[in-house]
């Protein structure tokens, strides 16, 4: 019989053996569980999408019709005297916007991945944000006096710009010949503005241009709003902030809106950060518009109760940034720019004339050609209903401060 210490000696092996293997249990079930959640949660990519309508590919326009009479010019935009380069998509750029070439459909689309931008560093606070002095009041109803005096209170005329701003392609919608902007998303909307207002509201449609964000000429021509567009990341100038952000507070705009649908591209991050930037002490950060907001619910086109779709049927909220009160910054990620890249006549319809080249003037040549492949909304109903809420947010730049300046809102 072993002697009783060599028994207890095997006990205490064995129940210490049993302790470790019920340990390493316990550890591989806790790793198993709580890492494959991590694994589960880290591995979830954000998607980014980089699409334009990049200008830098060639195309032959198709060919007029025989026997065809020629449409003359229907978007009172300059005639090209070559094809623009970017009136042009490249098939691999399209397949960004949709890879696989599938039917798109609102229920179809991914669901978006929302981000919380990170604080900005405070800067110097140079004015109130709220409650204006009566100084700043002042310039603000010189700045953002559009109303034409000699046609009553009911008739605007202004000049819109299209920011330029470095590193990015701030040209993604219009086309551009000899440093001038001769047609495109831009000017479509402001033609469609003033043909249907029966030219009461005077857009100088033929006179969209470019400017640089740092020019002084953004303070000096009082624009009601500066659109800007793209598909990359970009970064402003200390000058360009600076100068944005006076014009801001004259009660002048801008209007981002990105040329890739969806949240979360290079452009939607970087206009959010930029503006941030110029607005360091906005009212808050980028807010959602409500439903009820007066764009929609008592807009110039009443029948735009709800957001409309852009490319592909994205329906992202609008945001906005304000400073002392009212909409300072406005942001859409659903790419109505190329949406309105199909222009329209005076009488609402689809305009597909063509000049005596057989080159389209009021569309994108390979964004219609594709859009039974991958841009697949671009028919009459919505492309009309992308052009009347532009005109509604249009006009409610125009008239914002009416109120806050004793002056009549009515059109």
């Amino acid at each position: 019989m072993p002697p009783k210490h060599y028994l207890a000696s095997v006990r205490d092996r064995l129940a210490a053996s049993r302790f470790f293997t019920i340990s390493l249990a316990l550890h591989v079930i806790i790793v198993a569980v709580f890492g494959t959640k991590i694994l589960i949660e880290r591995t979830v990519v954000p998607r980014e999408m980089e699409a334009s309508f990049l200008p830098n590919a060639s195309s032959q326009a198709e060919p007029p019709p025989k026997n065809t009479a020629l449409l003359p010019p229907g978007m009172g935009n300059p005639v090209p005297t070559t094809v623009q380069p970017s009136q042009v998509i490249q098939d691999d750029v399209i397949r960004s916007i949709n890879p696989a070439g599938q039917s798109i459909t609102p229920q179809s689309l991914p669901g978006s991945v929302i981000t919380e931008l990170g604080k900005m560093p405070a800067l110097p606070n140079p004015g109130p944000a709220n409650g204006l002095t009566a100084a700043q009041l002042k310039d603000i109803k010189v700045f953002t006096e559009w109303r034409e005096p000699s046609r009553g209170e009911a008739a605007f005329t202004f000049t819109a710009f299209l920011g330029r701003y470095q590193g990015g392609n701030w040209n993604s919608t219009v086309r551009v010949q000899n440093g001038e902007i001769t047609g495109g998303s831009l000017p479509n909307l402001l033609y469609a503005m003033s043909k249907w207002s029966k030219n009461r509201i005077k857009t100088n449609e033929r006179e969209v241009k470019a400017i640089d964000l740092d020019s002084p000429e953004l303070l000096t021509a009082r624009p009601p709003f500066i659109f800007l567009t793209g598909t990359r990341d970009f970064k402003l100038t200390d000058s360009e902030i600076e100068n944005v952000r006076n014009y801001l507070r004259l009660g002048g705009a801008i209007w981002g809106d990105s040329s890739v649908p969806g949240k979360r591209s290079a452009f939607d991050l970087a206009f959010r950060r930029e503006m941030r930037r110029v607005l360091p002490d906005a009212d808050q950060k980028f807010e959602p518009l409500a439903e009820n907001h007066e764009i929609f619910a008592n807009g110039y086109y009443k029948q735009i109760r709800t957001l409309p779709g852009g490319v592909n049927h994205y329906r992202e909220p609008v945001h906005v940034l304000r400073w002392s009160g009212e909409i300072a910054v406005i942001h859409t990620a659903n790419d109505y720019g190329d949406m309105w890249q199909v222009g329209l006549d005076q009488n609402g319809q689809i305009d597909t004339s063509r000049n005596e080249r057989g080159e389209y003037i009021a569309l994108n040549a390979t964004l219609w050609n594709h859009r039974e492949t991958y841009v697949r909304n671009l028919e009459q109903p919505a492309v009309e209903q992308a052009y009347q809420f532009g005109i509604n947010m249009v006009l409610h730049l125009l008239t914002r401060w009416e109120d806050r300046l004793g002056r009549s809102t009515a059109l």
